[in-house]
């Protein structure tokens, strides 16, 4: 929730466009945008359970496998601009949308070990946003970009600092 507010706080036009509620989907591509950029799990780990071909190198059995959620999540092959926040870019519609985006941005992680919480989190977040948004204008106080660090679960490299004026 801290990225999402700290983003949607350098971004003006996004809250406004948040409050006109033109586009019900949008709250869920700020999300998904907030999450694509500020995953809370950077990694995710799975143990082969059978021999595989992984980009064309043989991996044995019972390997451990990591997978940088931050890194693929980035990575210019499925995002133009990758460091930017453009929620817009989740839009089905929009000429840029590409399913390969989807795979590359696994906030919840997918399949059998997906997170079983995911759609509770969703729900929680779209409601949190849609009304903290719809009360308060919220911006930035910090003088520079804060940084993400990276541990089991990503913070801030500083404390956030927000301001909610009263709309």
């Amino acid at each position: 929730m801290e990225w999402i507010l700290y983003l949607i706080g350098k971004n003006q036009k996004v809250q406004e466009k948040l409050r006109s509620q033109s586009q019900p989907d949008y709250v869920n591509y700020v999300i998904r945008e907030s999450l694509r950029l500020y995953p809370i799990a950077p990694f995710l780990t799975r143990i082969l359970p059978e021999d595989s071909i992984v980009a064309g190198y043989g991996v044995p059995k019972d390997t451990l496998m990591i997978l940088s959620i931050y890194t693929s999540s980035r990575d210019e092959r499925y995002f133009k601009n990758p460091t930017s926040f453009i929620p817009e870019r989740w839009d089905r519609s929009n000429s840029n949308y590409s399913s390969d985006m989807q795979k590359a941005s696994l906030p919840f992680a997918m399949g059998l070990r997906a997170c079983v919480g995911k759609k509770l989190a969703q729900n929680q977040l779209q409601k949190a946003i849609l009304n903290i948004v719809n009360h308060f204008q919220i911006e930035v106080c910090n003088k520079r970009d804060v940084d993400i660090k990276m541990k089991m679960v990503t913070h801030p490299s500083e404390p956030l600092q927000l301001r909610f004026r009263k709309l």
